[in-house]
């Protein structure tokens, strides 16, 4: 039934033609066994050997020729890789991936913007923001890639996000077999932090910075110098401007994914930047100008640099669903209950269990039907482990300095499990390692750190009493929840909900399967 809502999907969404012209798609599922029945399930009607033709004729009833079969057969299509095949996409073969009209248009305005700042000797801030799975990232290395085509060296993605870094300069690396082809065009905020931040004579080679999860900017106190991370990217950015008569700074901002300590003042933090810097041009779509205030006469707002649409699960917006699911105010059960009815009429399969066996036949199920897909464990940074050992039993996700978890992705491991090791379910992946990446199929563990009590979400678990005591966030419930909004939006096709067999979240599942989710 999904195979049928895809094809559907990929015309409408990916075939120009069909796209251009408006077309309507139907989708049928015909089933050719002998007692196969008739009828219609998320949206699909079931055709069998009795309705077949009759259904298909009445289809087709005074409907004229069509004139176009040639433009409609030779139609160009755009493409749908994950972030890793992209890049393979653009270093191996020297193109950019045609993803969506949206992510091109944002792509050509900034490179725009860009050639004008170079041109007309400008210092101009540029921030895209969009939902979730939007292609922030893939735009952000599409500029990469544009600006420092012919071995030159303009720009660079700059991450705090480790192991981000770690997996797409393996993918590069790979791609072009050569250890140092992804340094160029990513490099992680820690090194570059040490050698431009400390250091107020050097100059990066690159006029173009790329500035990942915007916003998520360290303040002052995290960054412990005295001033904030977008405040020193601007004095980069000024020495750069005197090298080179030009600077571009670009921020990739995302909504409600801080997940670490002295990232929660997002935008106030580039709007006080911007304030020191009074002739820098800062350039956003209307939903984040709106909130930087008093810079009314060097702002342009353009909403071309606003991604709307989720790509990562074939532009199906897993978004809403999410917001009203776990989100502690402005959602409700029945609203949640809703949006995944809508979820259902589309090729995205979202799932609930408690039993880790039945996943792994879901995995060898994946291997069989779709042996390109990749799957994985995911675990919230406040799992528990003797929750997690009741659905794995075994499982060490605490680890210490000397002893790191034995099945917890490690530093060093990202690159190799993003590609192949994800398969294996022998290593989860935490909140701090699956930011920025995606998955064919998700494995979402509920490890007792964000549980349903009274018809509500209460955040605890691991970390959560300590971090409450010691002040390490200044809002550690919504710190808890934007752990789950990266969690559940990482699926590229469909997603499990793994739910342990601990009384304590007894009504965490009872709440999913009565939202009307499918059991594994």
């Amino acid at each position: 039934m999904a195979q049928a809502i895809r094809y559907k999907e990929w015309l409408q969404n990916h075939h120009k033609e069909t796209k251009d012209r408006a077309l309507e798609v139907k989708s049928y599922l015909v089933c050719t066994h002998k007692n196969a029945a008739t009828g219609s399930l998320r949206g699909i009607d079931i055709l069998t050997e009795d309705n077949f033709c009759d259904v298909i004729k009445q289809e087709l009833s005074g409907e004229s020729q069509c004139s176009f079969q040639d433009a409609w057969l030779s139609s160009s299509k755009t493409e749908m890789p994950d972030m890793l095949q992209a890049i393979e996409i653009m270093y191996r073969e020297g193109r950019i991936p045609y993803i969506s009209d949206v992510n091109r248009t944002c792509l050509d305005k900034v490179l725009g913007y860009i050639d004008d700042a170079r041109e007309n000797n400008k210092k101009i801030l540029i921030l895209i923001n969009g939902v979730p799975g939007a292609g922030k990232t893939a735009v952000g290395q599409s500029i990469v890639y544009e600006e420092n085509k012919n071995c030159e060296a303009n720009a660079v993605y700059l991450s705090g996000n480790g192991p981000l870094v770690e997996v797409l300069q393996y993918q590069i690396n790979q791609v072009g077999n050569n250890e140092h082809m992804g340094e160029n065009a990513i490099q992680g905020m820690k090194e570059f932090k040490s050698t431009f931040f400390y250091k107020d004579t050097k100059v990066p080679e690159q006029s173009i910075l790329i500035f990942d999860e915007a916003q998520r900017a360290w303040d002052a106190e995290k960054l412990g110098k005295g001033f904030t991370e977008p405040e020193d990217l601007f004095r980069v950015g000024e020495r750069i401007f005197e090298e080179r008569d030009y600077a571009v700074l670009i921020g990739l901002y995302g909504n409600g994914q801080v997940i670490y300590t002295g990232e929660e003042a997002g935008i106030s933090l580039w709007e006080d930047a911007l304030k020191e810097h009074d002739d820098w041009i800062v350039i956003a779509a209307e939903e984040l100008a709106n909130n930087l205030h008093g810079l009314d006469d060097r702002k342009i707002v353009d909403n071309d640099v606003f991604l709307p649409v989720s790509l990562r699960a074939d532009f199906i917006d897993c978004s809403k669903w999410i917001e009203q699911a776990i989100c502690r105010s402005h959602a409700t059960a029945a609203q949640a209950k809703k949006e995944l009815e809508e979820l259902q009429n589309t090729s995205m399969r979202i799932c609930v269990s408690r039993d880790f066996a039945k996943v792994r036949e879901r995995a060898e199920e994946i291997d069989k039907d779709h042996p390109e897909w990749k799957y994985g464990m995911l675990i919230s940074n406040f799992a528990e482990q003797d929750v997690i050992k009741k659905a794995m039993p075994g499982w060490v996700i605490k680890g210490s300095k000397y002893r790191p978890a034995a099945n917890m992705v490690q530093n060093g491991e990202y690159g190799p499990w993003f590609a192949e090791k994800c398969r294996e379910l022998e290593k989860a992946c935490s909140v701090y390692g699956n930011q920025g990446l995606e998955l064919d199929c998700p494995i979402v563990v509920f490890g007792g750190g964000y549980i349903r009590q009274n018809g509500q979400w209460v955040a605890r678990g691991s970390r959560y009493d300590y971090d409450v005591r010691s002040q390490n966030y200044l809002d550690t419930d919504s710190i808890v929840e934007n752990n789950f909004r990266v969690l559940l939006t990482r699926a590229r096709k469909e997603m499990i909900i793994l739910i342990p067999r601990d009384s304590m979240l007894d009504e965490t599942y009872q709440y999913f399967v009565d939202m009307g989710m499918d059991e594994l």
